[in-house]
């Protein structure tokens, strides 16, 4: 299905062009056949869409469209075109509906056309976080809802955009790690003070880099290096107090 969409009939008028990016949209969203992941998404859109690089996010992408539930109502609402580049607006119920309605670029593939890039989107906020407990110990579950609740609607939307798994993780780190702190000999005034001085590292991407992403790659959790990082935070804390 994939291939046949891709390789659609030749031409190029506009009512065509509108009929086809609808068709791969709507494909790229309902399929159950890993192989959209290449033929339908260009691989900076799989990298994007996956925050992983090379093979490693195209073999992600193929795994999640074959393993994981799809959207079965796809409505793309707008479609503009400018030559060899395209954008489309959609909304849809698939397991990503947390950020809808999104806006994609696409790119004209030979005859056909590709996912290129998410643009824009519109989080549920509701929903988001609904899904966010859902994968939480109950442990944390109640310290990370407070710390999304510091963040705005248009941090987690621009997160999510630039592939930002650090700032996305950042309540979690957090809240993993306040108790630990509290479990020692440092007073409680240090204690809050490293906690802030951690949360701003983490949400101004200081430490994004130690969290396993930088502008490159996405790398594993350096746990030594963000030991030392926190080692520093609380250091400067209990100089002052």
């Amino acid at each position: 299905m994939a291939l046949a969409l891709l390789c659609a009939a030749c031409g190029g008028s506009a009512d065509q062009d509108d009929g086809r990016i609808r068709a791969v949209v709507t494909e790229a969203f309902t399929s159950k056949d890993p192989s959209v992941c290449t033929q339908l998404m260009t691989q900076a859109y799989v990298e994007q869409r996956e925050s992983q690089r090379g093979r490693q996010a195209v073999l992600r992408c193929e795994q999640v469209v074959k393993d994981a539930a799809t959207a079965s109502t796809v409505n793309v609402r707008d479609v503009s075109v400018d030559g060899d580049h395209a954008e489309a607006e959609l909304t849809h119920d698939g397991p990503d509906a947390t950020f809808s309605p999104i806006t994609l670029q696409l790119r004209r593939s030979g005859e056909g056309w590709k996912l290129d890039r998410l643009t824009a989107l519109t989080v549920d906020r509701q929903t988001f976080l609904r899904e966010v407990r859902r994968e939480l110990s109950p442990a944390i579950a109640d310290c990370v809802m407070r710390e999304y609740a510091l963040f705005s609607d248009d941090e987690i939307e621009r997160a999510v955009l630039a592939r930002s798994a650090a700032l996305l993780s950042a309540p979690a780190v957090l809240c993993n790690v306040e108790p630990e702190l509290r479990r020692t000999d440092l007073p409680p005034a240090v204690v809050t003070c490293a906690v802030r001085g951690l949360r701003q590292r983490l949400r101004d991407g200081r430490l994004g880099r130690l969290l396993g992403e930088d502008a490159n790659s996405v790398q594993e959790f350096d746990e030594i290096a963000f030991e030392g990082e926190l080692r520093q935070v609380t250091g400067r804390c209990a100089a002052r107090y």
